[in-house]
């Protein structure tokens, strides 16, 4: 039987999601983060298959989400998306160091994954911390500046007056540069990645993933399965096909 807890972990809420016989025991650890506007609940399916595969799974809320929202509008949530990406990095090492205190964690390698928001937070994680040594990404993007280009662009399209002065932009920039994994290759090093994308995903675009999987092209190590005709929308077979690569770990490109 596998449980679901809800507790507070570092002040953080999240889902503790973890087969009944082992809920003390030291375990594999995988942290897996939501995307944008959504909730913590919104992916338990995602927890369910991987405390079946043995893991530790921890679903935090972001911030400005679920339990964490303070009744901000949705504009101003939007305008905050980075600065809700970085605290969230920041956040999953309190978590980890929260459940290591409990000796409920088996080893100093962690997993990691998310899918949108979360995949673009589990991916910024990798310039990080080196205990990260598994991670997937579900649509979502390592290429920190090239999603803030899009995000310009579509508020430029979208609202009269431009919320943001140049220096405020090139400050944010600036700040985002460390996370960026695309500018730090050698960060995706000796970690088992996996990546899925729809082909007309407009929300995340696919071309950051497949940019950084084609830089890639000659490695063991990663995985890319990009599914032609879905969008921000990651399917059954996707789920399952990340749940068949985190058993055999083995490449599997099928693009």
């Amino acid at each position: 039987m596998i449980t679901v807890v809800k507790e507070e972990l570092a002040g953080i809420p999240a889902l503790h999601v973890v087969t009944n016989d082992n809920m003390e025991k030291p375990l594999p650890l995988f942290i897996f983060w939501h995307g944008f506007t959504s909730a913590k609940e919104h992916n338990l399916h995602y927890a369910y298959l991987l405390a079946g595969e043995g893991y530790r799974v921890i679903m935090p809320e972001a911030e400005h989400h679920g339990e964490r929202h303070k009744g901000i509008p949705d504009d101003q949530r939007s305008l905050s998306f980075w600065e809700i990406v970085i605290k969230s990095i920041h956040e999953t090492e309190e978590i980890v160091s929260a459940l290591k205190k409990r000796s409920l964690v088996e080893s100093s390698d962690i997993a990691m994954a998310g899918v949108s928001m979360g995949a673009i937070i589990t991916l910024g994680a990798l310039t990080q911390y080196n205990w990260v040594k598994t991670a997937a990404s579900f649509m979502g993007t390592p290429a920190y500046e090239d999603f803030v280009h899009e995000q310009i662009e579509r508020i430029k399209k979208e609202s009269d007056v431009f919320p943001f002065s140049k220096e405020e932009l090139d400050r944010k920039k600036a700040l985002l540069n460390s996370y960026d994994l695309s500018k730090q290759p050698e960060a995706a090093q000796n970690r088992d990645l996996f990546f899925w994308h729809g082909a007309q995903d407009t929300v995340v675009p696919i071309d950051g993933a497949k940019s950084f999987a084609a830089s890639h092209k000659n490695a063991d190590n990663l995985t890319f399965v990009v599914d032609g005709q879905a969008g921000h929308h990651v399917n059954r077979e996707g789920i399952l096909s990340f749940i068949s690569w985190l058993k055999n770990r083995q490449p599997l490109k099928m693009i």
